[in-house]
């Protein structure tokens, strides 16, 4: 009777172990089924990562490879006397064939024996949301534009702007601000300053 109750008795007890140890080791296996999810979840978010930055580099690339990068860009002018106190002057854009250029900056200061009877928009670019001469400073600006899913740039070559200038009290000098006039090509400077322009006479 009592090897009975003995063996009774280490039968609970071993059940008594078993069964708390059974459900942890349970809880152990659904966590590891989890975090084994978990873990294919994450890396199918890194792969699909990689994907879109591979595919953003090649059309980069791609992107890259249509539009010219190399080559600067530089203004020229020419004088045309309109009569014996006006002038019209037309500033050109040139540079490189087929180079799309993103934006421009024109900026002119001007002595106060001249004024600048009108600014003349050019071809050069889609658009121009600055063109004004205030207080013997003139500043023009071109833009790119976009069409679509593309955009209509700024061409080389082409005229960039028309001033009609007047003599008031003998002769003028229009002078090329550097520090303010630029050029650009995918967002970096590319105006040569060694070739653009730096006065004109009147």
């Amino acid at each position: 009777m009592l090897t009975g109750i003995i063996i009774f008795s280490s039968i609970i007890g071993a059940l008594l172990i078993y069964i708390p140890y059974s459900k942890t080791h349970d809880q152990l296996i659904q966590q590891n089924r989890l975090l084994q999810q978990e873990k294919k979840s994450l890396q199918g978010k890194l792969d699909d990562e990689r994907q879109k930055r591979a595919e953003m580099i090649k059309e980069t690339k791609q992107n890259d490879e249509e539009t010219p990068q190399t080559g600067g860009v530089f203004y020229s002018f020419t004088k045309t006397p309109l009569s014996k106190t006006e002038t019209q002057i037309d500033v050109f854009l040139k540079g490189e064939k087929d180079m799309m250029i993103d934006a421009t900056d024109l900026v002119l200061s001007h002595t106060p024996t001249i004024v600048i009877k009108e600014i003349k928009k050019g071809t050069a670019f889609p658009s121009y949301p600055r063109s004004m001469d205030l207080d013997g400073r003139i500043t023009i600006t071109g833009i790119a534009i976009p069409q679509g899913n593309s955009f209509m740039y700024g061409k080389t070559n082409e005229l960039f702007v028309s001033l009609i200038v007047e003599k008031i009290s003998g002769d003028g000098v229009i002078t090329l601000i550097e520090k303010d006039t630029q050029a650009y090509i995918n967002g970096a400077p590319i105006l040569d300053f060694t070739r653009s322009f730096k006065q004109i006479s009147l």
